[in-house]
């Protein structure tokens, strides 16, 4: 019998590491493009623009809406917009004098590490004259990651940048910069934000099982 015992205690240990979390299991927090809404605040989202070039301070809350896009103004210029997969920054070659990157702000729902992870290239790619965009990372005002796109790069980059320390509440913010003038400057720049997937509990229980297997043995 207590040989059984034993033997199941270690079928019990391996089954256990097997299903356990791996390092790089991810639970998914966040997903711009699943979770677009024409609700500011809704899924810890909001949508804006830096009024001022690369100032986090400076974010502004859009506040029109129409159908799928968040906008700046009714009129254009301003072009800054946002959707669901990117959106559009406003340059000072259309409103002199006045440069808004595109911004979306993802509020941290978390104490801990974060992923984040997504594509950033060119939507709009009918002028080979375009100067690009660059796609930005904001990590509480601090820039974390940046990469220019060129005019006419459809295929763009997949980045990942992980974050170890984030609190509850602070603020990371994808913005869209013009890089220049803004003609033709759609950009698709997608975030997911994922956590580790807890596994203390999966590890506690197989850390155990080698204690009462040798107490067996004792008796």
């Amino acid at each position: 019998m207590t040989r059984l015992i034993q033997r199941l205690a270690v079928l019990l240990t391996f089954v256990l590491l097997g299903v356990a979390p791996s390092a790089h299991a991810q639970i998914i927090l966040a997903d711009s493009v699943t979770e677009f809404s024409g609700i500011q605040g809704q899924n810890n989202w909001f949508y804006g623009y830096y009024a001022t070039s690369g100032v986090s301070s400076s974010f502004t809350q859009f506040t029109i809406f129409d159908i799928n896009d968040w906008k700046e103004s009714n009129t254009f210029p301003p072009f800054t917009n946002l959707n669901a997969i990117g959106g559009h920054p406003g340059g000072s070659n259309s409103s002199p004098g006045i440069e808004h990157w595109a911004v979306r702000r993802y509020i941290s729902e978390k104490n801990g590490g974060l992923i984040l992870q997504g594509d950033i290239a060119k939507n709009d790619l009918d002028s080979p004259t375009s100067s690009g965009t660059v796609g930005r990372i904001y990590h509480n005002g601090l820039e974390i990651y940046s990469q220019t796109i060129a005019g006419g790069d459809g295929i763009g980059v997949h980045y990942l940048v992980r974050l170890n320390e984030v609190a509850l509440g602070d603020h990371i913010d994808f913005a869209i910069d013009p890089n220049g003038d803004d003609y033709f400057d759609g950009t698709r720049f997608t975030a997911r934000v994922t956590a580790p997937a807890p596994s203390s509990l999966l590890i506690g229980c197989v850390g155990v099982l080698p204690l009462l297997i040798l107490r067996r043995r004792r008796r």
